[in-house]
Parts: structure tokens; C-alpha cells; sequence
């Protein structure tokens, strides 16, 4: 398999960061196997408290370097950190994603989506558990969507409508 590797520049002209790859060419194209930095999953942090977007945002940079158990662990904390930040009670994670139906309203789905997060970071922490049977690229993916889903529900959609209501006339 031949590889090739060079420098390029990130084609957004207020970033141009200078960006490493690995290259395998393909037929007239170029596959790109990793880049360095690795890109990422966006998400806007506006609204969210600085101990959830920190930890959201590490479990970002997991993901983006392919460190998907790493990144299971952080979704998980990213949850703990939403509930702390919500002063939900109990004596593990379950209990307080528990507790925060009574301090949020969120649709249900949301709530389940929590407990497979959850569910998902002791698989990621821990060997003995086996909800899944892999941490690896699919479930980190899944994970990723439904806890920015579940942030944005808690902490932005307040003030999306805020935006949209100061341009009535």
C-alpha cells in the first residue's frame, strides 16, 4: 500500500492552520487517511456552562484522534457535569439523571438517551460491563449526537428563541 504525505492549509481562509495528512492516492484522488491536528465535530459552546463544555469539548478531541473508549469516558462525565450543574441529587449517575426529570423539561427520549450515555461511559471505564458490545467509532458517533442534542435542549434553545423573538417588529 503506498502512502504519501504532505502540508496543506486549512482551506477556510479565517483558519489557514497549517494541517499535516496521510495520504493514500486512489485512482486520480487522494483518500486521506489522518490528518494532524485531526479535524473534529463542531458545536457551538454559547450558553453552556464551562464544566460541561470542557468536558464535552475533550470528548471531542477524542473522537477526532480515534480514542473512542477515551472519548465514551467523557460523555459520561459531560453527563455528570450537566447534572451537577443542575444540583441534581443522588448517590450515582443513574439516580441523578433520575432526579433531573424533576428540574428540566426535556422529552423523555432525552432522559433515555442519558442512561445509555451512561450506560455507554461504564463500558468505556469499565471491563466487566458489556451493555455494548464494542466502544469503538458507530457508538462514540451515536453518543456524540445525542449529548450535543441533550445540551442544546438544556442550555441553547432558550436563547434561540431570544434571538428570534428580538427581530419581530
Amino acid at each position: 500500500m503506498l502512502l504519501n504525505v504532505g502540508n496543506r492549509y486549512c482551506p477556510n481562509t479565517s483558519c489557514s492552520t497549517h494541517v499535516f495528512v496521510v495520504y493514500q492516492p486512489q485512482g486520480g484522488t487522494n483518500k486521506v487517511l489522518r490528518s494532524f491536528p485531526a479535524g473534529r465535530i463542531k458545536f457551538d459552546v454559547a450558553g453552556v456552562p464551562v464544566k460541561v463544555h470542557k468536558a464535552f469539548d475533550e470528548a471531542l478531541t477524542c473522537t477526532a484522534n480515534e480514542c473512542y473508549v477515551g472519548a465514551g469516558m467523557l460523555i459520561r462525565k459531560t453527563l455528570e457535569a450537566v447534572c451537577e450543574d443542575r444540583a441534581a441529587q443522588g448517590n450515582n449517575l443513574k439516580a441523578r439523571i433520575n432526579d433531573l426529570k424533576s428540574k428540566l423539561t426535556l422529552p423523555n427520549e432525552l432522559f433515555d438517551a442519558m442512561d445509555h450515555l451512561r450506560l455507554l461511559g461504564n463500558d468505556s471505564a469499565h471491563i466487566e460491563a458489556k451493555t455494548y458490545d464494542d466502544v469503538g467509532k458507530e457508538e462514540v458517533l451515536a453518543g456524540i449526537e445525542l449529548t450535543k442534542e441533550i445540551i442544546k435542549a438544556t442550555y441553547q434553545y432558550k436563547d434561540l428563541l431570544g434571538r428570534l423573538k428580538a427581530l419581530k417588529k
